[in-house]
């Protein structure tokens, strides 16, 4: 008889599990997150409070841009010597979008697309600086601080590591944070994407 009853209990369990997953790992039923997009620039009350308050919570995000002839190269709020840049409908600052990104991935806020579609005119060429900015707001109104944030940029030509310093010191001061906190590494993609940059960011999100 003891099979029977450890199957109708595990069958009980994986039942609970299906039904709500947040409840069984953590104890708390995690509220209901829209999967439609709101305006980033009016960001409703609702939409925030519906974040889990967690001790932690952790983001990531990542960003590619196309390379071509004549365009500029921004990559953390650097203009990086190149003959090429990112084909993008705002500035294409690689490294600045994976973080937006990272940031609201963190809140289960969506990404950047959504608020920031290459669809609309009105984003033309914008400063992607204005983006983290707005994100970090968002991190702030949901009761979070950013505790450190970690980037790897994969780029052929040309070498990043002479602006190591450079970036990081932009990146710490638009996230308000010390160089310590900013990792920044270089690769790349041993001749499979010559002719791309791409950036992967993770950030740590701390509740205050």
């Amino acid at each position: 008889m003891l099979f029977p009853l450890a199957s109708a209990l595990i069958d009980s369990e994986v039942r609970q599990i299906n039904r709500n997953p947040y409840q069984w790992l953590f104890g708390f039923t995690a509220p209901y997150l829209s999967p439609w997009p709101v305006t980033l620039g009016r960001m409703s009350d609702a939409a925030l409070s519906e974040v889990v308050a967690l001790p932690y919570r952790v983001g990531y995000g990542e960003d590619a841009h196309r390379l071509a002839v004549g365009r500029p190269l921004m990559l953390g709020g650097v203009l990086v010597p190149s003959a090429r840049g990112a084909v993008a409908h705002s500035d294409g600052d690689a490294a600045l979008h994976a973080v937006a990104d990272a940031l609201l991935s963190g809140l289960a806020l969506g990404d950047i697309g959504q608020y920031f579609p290459d669809t609309d005119p009105q984003w033309r060429g914008l400063d992607s600086a204005q983006i983290v900015r707005r994100c970090l707001q968002l991190v702030a109104q949901a009761g979070y601080t950013l505790g450190n944030v970690a980037l790897v940029i994969t780029l052929d030509t040309p070498k990043l590591g002479p602006l190591r310093r450079d970036i990081s010191s932009s990146i710490a001061a638009l996230l308000e944070l010390p160089q310590s906190r900013v990792g920044v590494s270089f690769k790349t993609s041993e001749g499979l994407a010559p002719d791309h940059v791409q950036t992967r960011v993770t950030v740590l999100l701390v509740q205050r």
